[in-house]
């Protein structure tokens, strides 16, 4: 649809009206968001590179609601307010697909089966094997093996040294992951996987692997792309290898007797054991794709928001002593508050996008239904 075009009211089905005054399913009221005519690459380029400058940019030029085009997927609305994202997700029961915005993008790395993808019937079931192993109770239990990990980890740091904290905090964050997730104790895995799956991700960081996918599908069939060393094929490589290791191990794990998978207390025991409301297993598919969507969720955000929260800390002293003197009681609270405040302010991600099932006034514009349409968190 152009910026000057409307949609028609359909005849045949009611508007319906939410109290934060935005209309779904099927009426229109205001034209689509205005956005930056620029070639769909040259924005996806700008995004790339600058997400927060970008997006800061298109909300100055055009208020609150603004639209942004990328190469191979469909207009892309951003909303910049909370109350207008309030709006948005609040309509996530009406047809509404995160999967659907995700899987073009993340499905080379985490796979069509990752909880991340899927939508519906789907993703529920997968959310529901998955939702035991991870509840609070039973993260709680990893609290000191956590605990030693970093120790570990902080032990090796030089003092009174500047150091730069994130690939520290990465290396935290992929131990854990691969003793207390994958639950990998032999040392020759673990030495494999420790340099596997951070080149993984790293190879992930180009545009051509992890950029829009009609980009990524053109160079599947360059012929160029059977040169060694470009970037799509040593993602291939990479993540060969990795599945190879990731599938062998499931395997291993499933020759062991479920008495043995239940004392252990690593996430992909827990999953091995795990049956849907029918009784099935998870495939191994299933389970390469889940350890694989923990390892992206986990790994570098974890570490990206752990490196923030240090750097706040220490350009706040009276918040680091505070924080130091309740933790030294034994308390909570004030780290919860802590913790809270550096992702609003440090966001690790910049958007939770939704594929509209249908139609939606918000914030004086109508985003039409198949647009994508998520909040602007930066």
């Amino acid at each position: 649809m152009s910026n000057s075009g409307t949609a028609k009211p359909s005849a045949s089905r009611a508007d319906v009206t939410t109290s934060g005054g935005s209309n779904v399913a099927g009426g229109t009221s205001g034209p689509p968001p205005p956005g930056p005519r620029l070639p769909t690459a040259v924005q996806a380029l700008l995004l790339f590179r600058d997400p927060v400058g970008f997006l800061e940019r298109c909300r100055r030029r055009y208020g609150p609601v603004f639209r942004v085009k990328f190469p191979g997927a469909p207009p892309f609305a951003f909303l910049t307010e909370a109350s207008l994202a309030r709006e948005l997700y609040a309509h996530d029961g009406d047809g509404n697909k995160a999967g659907e915005t995700r899987r073009p993008y993340l499905s080379p790395l985490v796979g069509e089966q990752s909880v991340l993808c899927l939508d519906g019937e789907a993703w529920q079931r997968q959310r529901q094997l998955l939702a035991p192993p991870l509840h609070g109770q039973r993260v709680a239990q990893w609290s000191e093996q956590i605990a030693d990990i970093a120790t570990r980890e902080i032990d090796t740091w030089p003092v009174g040294q500047e150091i730069e904290l994130r690939p520290r905090m990465q290396r935290i964050t992929l131990e854990v992951i691969l003793r207390l997730v994958f639950g990998i104790d032999d040392a020759g895995r673990l030495d494999r996987l420790r340099g596997l799956l951070p080149a993984l991700l790293d190879a992930v960081d180009s545009p051509f692997v992890f950029g829009a996918p009609g980009v990524r599908e053109r160079l599947e069939r360059w012929p160029l792309r059977r040169i060694p060393g470009n970037p799509v094929r040593r993602f291939e490589a990479i993540r060969a290898e990795t599945d190879e290791l990731v599938y062998d191990e499931i395997a291993r794990r499933r020759a062991e007797p479920d008495a043995r998978l239940e004392q252990r207390t690593d996430l992909l025991s827990t999953l091995l054991l795990a049956r849907d409301e029918q009784g099935n297993p998870m495939e191994d598919n299933e389970l390469r794709d889940e350890l694989l969507t923990l390892l992206t969720a986990g790994h570098e955000t974890t570490a990206t928001a752990l490196a923030w929260s240090f750097e706040r800390l220490v350009r706040h002293p009276a918040v680091l002593e505070r924080l130091r003197e309740e933790i030294d009681e034994g308390g909570t609270e004030y780290l919860d508050a802590v913790i809270k405040e550096v992702l609003r302010s440090r966001p690790v991600v910049f958007d939770t996008p939704r594929a509209l099932g249908n139609s939606i006034d918000i914030g004086g514009y109508t985003i039409p239904a198949g647009w994508w349409a998520t909040a602007a968190i930066p």
